[in-house]
């Protein structure tokens, strides 16, 4: 026995946060990317001119209008004024310029009355500009509030759109419904040609099931039983009747009751038909409550009918709204006695009439017939079947039976076995192949044995050529249907044999006289189906869409087996079947169910190796931690795999052994999910090394494997380059595998050979290979959802996240993280945390804090159940992230606590060795203190991820270190470092300049937009102008046609610096340009900042005209002056 190998798929990348442009999403690193904080994502006003250099909010300091305002009145103030007594401070410009003027004409004297004039002007004109400032901490505190009431209404309006979603949900519904209302949903076996009989059963169930105009439609449920010895004909009898009034009823449904497992598997048929969606992990009653639920309140314009056929144990029935039949060996077994209704041998008349269809013989010969089988309707049937088949007469028929006379088989008289005796006895002359299947199908499940399983046998058991084993087939087939022994399906090609049939066969002494004989006979018919079953279930491999089917219809034999003949096998049998029993539960998602079989296989192993060390063992205990794994318990599937891993090196000692190598690559598997990638690393290596010495297909294939894991450990250490190559050589080993068949590595390599082109920036590369990875995953599951098509969904939603469609990411992350629960409902589980760390990203950068924020907490939730303290990528990456939305939140203490755990943590994760992950918490930590407002605190984290960004790229620039660079740049800026800053800022450009090659991007426009506002800072005016006309050309070119926020706000701002520059035409045209924008895009506050400044600017452009008609008058007046002097002279 082989244990299965794990390639496990990549599962830790998240786009930056700190900009919704691919350039914030550009460097996973230690596993995970973790989340900056850009500055440059709090716009605020433009009307203080913040869109120059972006600031967070601060509500205690004066908006950035103000400090220009007073910069300016200080310097033409103290070039006017000097140093005059009565100026303690700027406020009392506004409430003494009476002073002022009084201080100024005695300065200056009246000679100078003009300059006085103009000093009363400049007075005047800061006074009003002085009480804008005291208004400015006001008008700071509207913003903030403004601002909360804009999250408020998105909430809002993101539950009104949530609303509307599940409005048209239930619109879709209730189509889904009137397409369903009027319609007749049959599942039901086709009813047995020829059935005769059972008029006065028939009256009774007319009488009980058959729905009646006054009936209401959701009445309570009407049931019956049919019950008595096997083959009465119990199932035919409902069968006929279910067929004959089918169209009575909304819904007809055939539940295969025997087993537990079989009646969830018809309940799940059930539920895929009327779009119920029930969990994949749901118990047999969490089925039942949500099937009968919608049974009980169904929409059909008529009742439903459900036929529960061999019902072997109590179980609960809908409470309204439809009929039930039962049919069942025992009436103690229906809800009471009363619905029951027993089911005896045919009547003489029943009999006859039955028999008239068949045989060709006069009725006194029938009546003899009829009395030796004592109207027994299986024992008929079965009797007629083989006098057509041996085309011979009834009396001859007579004679034979009358041979011998001994006691009976148990609940049956000698003449009932005594008509399989004789059917059974020819086959053996004549059909021995068909005889010797009929035994081997006697230890099956009698319902749903697949054609190809008879195929399978024959190749085996008769040595014959495919073309041979086909018409062998064929022949076998037909026997068995004309002496009626099955029941074959064309349409599902299987078929179903009786119960009793099986009982029969089994029956001792039935063909050998000695007891031992027929227990080894028994004992080789039992290791022959045994053998069909573990041959079977090793086909059982994803690769087909019908690959559910195929394994829910194994694992009812294969249960069938161990629940009834289980005595029969050997421990080490037992334990061989449990496990494929484990493999085919994994298939269908089932890993609670995965992880019992494989507990029982393991307990089966130890028993019979008596705790002896052994390869069986070693492989169950590692298929329990696989499980394990999978169900997110790492730490106990650790503990399975290193056990296995001791145990074979035991086994194998030095030697190079497959087991051994799967062993070191499923434990690098475990070390990686539990954030130690170096020692996945080393496991991955090693495995990957014993591979390559093995050599083979099989080992060429593990290799293959190697170097995928190789990839995402390499992945989730940054080392990207290295990452794509491991990707593309396993891809490469794949493609030599199988060619053009779907394969599910293939599929799970692609897709993470996409999450690295996307990291890389190379988009379109990335589509293509999750395009084609998502093509395999369809042909190999169909519409089933499967964890991998979650996945695949999760890392599509990544790259369209990076490239700014985000509301088509959300929709992505939300479908993964649904399809997700499904599968782990509530458990702790790696990738429910993944998803949430995503959605709660991408809301994050939407500006949906308050949506984010339940998403982060849960998923750190989970990572500590996970990881428990322990300094782990994958928990401080969580730590960080709610740590970013508690900053956006305004709540600096809870972030302070959050980001300040992950930095310690990312230390003891680092080590000696600082990574850009320990960069992004650092810069995380300068933003939650420059929040509590201590800026000289702040500055320090902020250089110390600059050092860390420049040490890591000191070969290629890189989007981390361009954020690095600017954030910097604006702590410097906070602290009146104004040059300091600006040269930040212009390194920041520079890299972007470079990694973006020229090309129009926002975050260009960003650094842009952060150097022209330093230099007008500078008083650099014109080379500020420059910058903010570049600026605006990049914002017109990302937004040629659409009005944008983007253009308007470049447009203010280069407008508010023509104003410095004393354009006043040309500062008016771009704010009435900008304003347009602000209406356009329904911006009510930037609309009333145009408005206002547009107002200011044309005060001045007529303040300006005014002050050059009186200094043209003045110049005209002495003119005419000198012109009189002269006349004098």
């Amino acid at each position: 026995m082989q244990p299965s190998n794990s390639v496990d798929k990549k599962t830790s990348f998240s786009t930056n946060p700190s900009s919704s442009s691919p350039s914030s999403g550009s460097s996973p690193v230690n596993s995970v990317s973790f989340p900056i904080i850009s500055l440059e994502s709090q716009s605020l006003h433009p009307l203080s001119e913040q869109l120059i250099t972006p600031f967070i909010t601060d509500s205690l300091n004066l908006n950035r209008a103000g400090m220009d305002i007073i910069e300016e009145v200080n310097e033409v103030a103290t070039s006017v004024i000097g140093s005059h007594p009565r100026l303690p401070s700027l406020q009392q410009v506004a409430v003494d310029n009476l002073g002022w003027y009084t201080h100024l004409s005695q300065q200056i004297g009246n000679r100078h009355y003009e300059t006085a004039m103009q000093g009363r002007e400049l007075i005047d004109a800061h006074a009003e500009l002085a009480q804008k400032i005291r208004k400015g901490e006001n008008d700071l505190r509207h913003h903030i509030e403004t601002q909360k009431l804009q999250e408020k209404r998105t909430a809002a309006e993101v539950e009104q759109a949530k609303i509307e979603l599940e409005i048209k949900k239930i619109e879709l519904a209730q189509l889904q419904r009137n397409i369903l209302k009027s319609r007749c949903l049959v599942y039901l076996k086709t009813a047995l040609e020829g059935f005769a009989g059972r008029l006065d059963l028939i009256d009774k169930l007319k009488d009980a099931l058959l729905p009646v105009v006054e009936r209401e439609v959701h009445a309570p449920t009407i049931w019956r039983a049919l019950y008595g010895l096997a083959g009465m004909g119990k199932s035919e009898l409902a069968c006929y009747f279910a067929n004959e009034h089918k169209n009575l009823y909304s819904l007809v449904w055939w539940i295969n009751s025997e087993t537990a497992d079989s009646r969830a598997h018809a309940y799940r048929s059930l539920a895929i038909v009327l779009k119920i969606d029930i969990d994949a992990k749901a118990t047999i009653l969490e089925m039942e409550e949500s099937l009968f639920f919608w049974l009980e309140n169904h929409f059909f314009e008529k009742p439903w009918l459900l036929i529960f056929d061999n019902v072997e144990e109590k179980f609960s029935l809908p409470q309204r709204g439809g009929f039930v039949l039962m049919t069942a060996r025992r009436k103690d077994i229906a809800p009471s006695h009363k619905g029951c209704l027993e089911v005896l041998p045919f009547t003489q008349y029943e009999a006859i009439e039955f028999l008239k269809g068949q045989i060709e013989e006069d009725e006194e010969q029938l009546q003899l017939l009829i009395d030796r089988l004592l109207g027994y309707p299986l024992a008929l049937s079965k009797a007629a079947a083989y006098i057509v088949e041996e085309q011979m007469r009834l009396q001859d028929y007579l004679r034979e039976l009358n041979q011998e006379n001994q006691e009976g088989y148990v609940r049956y008289p000698f003449f009932i076995e005594k008509v399989w005796r004789l059917t059974f006895q020819k086959l053996n002359t004549q059909h021995p192949f068909a005889l010797k299947w009929l035994q081997v199908c006697s230890y099956l499940n009698p319902e749903g044995i697949p054609l190809n399983w008879m195929q399978t046998w024959l190749q085996k058991e008769a040595e014959l050529s495919e073309r041979q084993e086909n018409r062998a087939a064929r022949a076998l087939l037909k026997v068995l249907e004309n002496y009626a022994l099955i029941r074959f399906d064309a349409t599902s090609k299987q078929f179903n044999l009786h119960r009793l049939v099986q009982e029969v066969i089994r029956s001792a002494a039935l063909f050998q006289n000695e007891e031992a004989e027929v227990k080894g006979e028994e004992t080789n018919f039992v290791r022959q189906a045994y053998q069909l079953l573990l041959e079977k279930g090793n086909e059982i491999e994803i690769g087909t869409p019908e690959i559910w089917e195929l394994a829910l219809n194994w694992l009812g034999h294969a249960e069938h087996m161990l629940q009834h003949f289980a005595e029969v096998l050997t421990q080490g049998a037992q334990g061989q079947l449990w496990s494929q029993i484990g493999h085919a539960k994994r298939i269908i998602v089932d890993y609670q169910g995965a992880l019992a079989a494989h507990q029982k296989a393991l307990h089966c192993f130890q028993a019979e190796y008596e705790g002896k060390f052994h390869p069986d063992i070693a492989c169950s205990l590692h298929s329990v931690g696989q499980v394990l794994r999978w169900l997110g318990r790492l730490k106990e599937a650790k503990e399975h795999y290193k056990q296995t891993l001791h145990m074979l090196r035991d086994l194998h000692g030095t030697q190079s052994h497959p087991h051994v190598a799967i062993s070191l690559n499923n434990l690098g598997i475990t070390f990686q999910a539990l954030g130690s990638l170096k020692k996945a690393k080393k496991y991955y290596e090693q495995s990957q090394q014993m591979h390559l010495v093995l050599g083979g297909d099989h080992s060429n294939f593990e290799v293959g494997a190697s170097l995928h894991n190789l990839g995402v450990v390499s992945q989730e250490m940054g080392q990207l380059e290295q990452a794509k190559q491991h990707y593309n050589q396993a891809l490469q080993i794949y493609d030599e595998l199988y060619g053009t068949q779907p394969h599910p590595n293939v599929a799970i390599s692609l897709n993470n050979l996409g999450t690295v082109l996307s990291t890389l920036q190379q988009y379109e590369e990335a589509k293509q290979a999750f395009r084609k990875g998502m093509e395999i995953q369809e042909d190999l599951y169909g519409k089933r959802p499967h964890p991998s098509q979650a996945d695949s969904l999760n890392n599509l939603g990544l790259l369209l996240a990076e490239i700014g469609e985000v509301n088509e990411a959300e929709e992505n992350f939300r479908k993964a993280l649904e399809m997700q629960r499904s599968f782990y409902k509530d458990e702790n589980h790696p990738s429910i945390a993944l998803l949430l760390f995503n959605l709660g990203d991408v809301l994050r950068g939407q500006g949906k804090f308050t949506l984010a924020l339940p998403c982060l907490e849960e998923n750190l939730k989970i990572r500590r159940h996970l990881h428990g303290n322990k300094a782990c990528p994958k928990l401080a990456s969580a730590l960080a992230s709610l740590g970013t939305v508690l900053i956006s939140l305004q709540q600096g203490n809870q972030a302070k606590a959050c980001i300040k755990e992950a930095l310690e943590m990312q230390y003891a994760i680092d080590g000696d060795q600082p990574s850009n992950a320990l960069a992004a918490v650092l810069t995380n930590m300068g933003a939650v203190m420059r929040l509590l407002k201590e800026r000289e605190a702040a500055k320090p984290y902020f250089e110390k991820a600059l050092q860390i960004y420049r040490l890591n790229n000191a070969v290629l620039p890189s989007f981390e270190l361009a954020n690095a660079w600017y954030n910097l740049g604006i702590i410097l800026e906070d602290l009146k470092e104004v040059e300091a800053a600006e040269q930040h800022y212009r390194e920041s450009l520079k890299i972007r300049r470079s990694l973006y090659n020229l090309k129009p991007h926002p975050d260009v426009a960003a650094s842009l937009r952060a150097v022209g506002g330093a230099l007008k800072d500078l008083r650099q005016f014109e080379q500020a102008k420059q910058h903010f006309q570049e600026e605006l050309e990049i914002q017109r070119a990302l937004h040629p046609t659409q009005p944008h926020e983007g253009v308007a706000n470049s447009l203010f701002n280069l407008s508010l610096l023509l104003v410095d520059l004393n354009k006043y035409d040309l500062a008016k045209k771009h704010m009435k340009e900008a304003l347009i924008i602000y209406q356009q895009l329904h911006a009510i506050e930037e609309k009333e900042a145009a408005q206002k400044m547009l107002k200011h600017i044309n005060l001045r452009i007529i303040t300006i005209r005014a002050s050059k008609e009186r200094e043209l008058n003045k110049l005209k007046k002495q003119s005419k002056n000198k012109k009189e002097i002269c006349l004098l002279m």
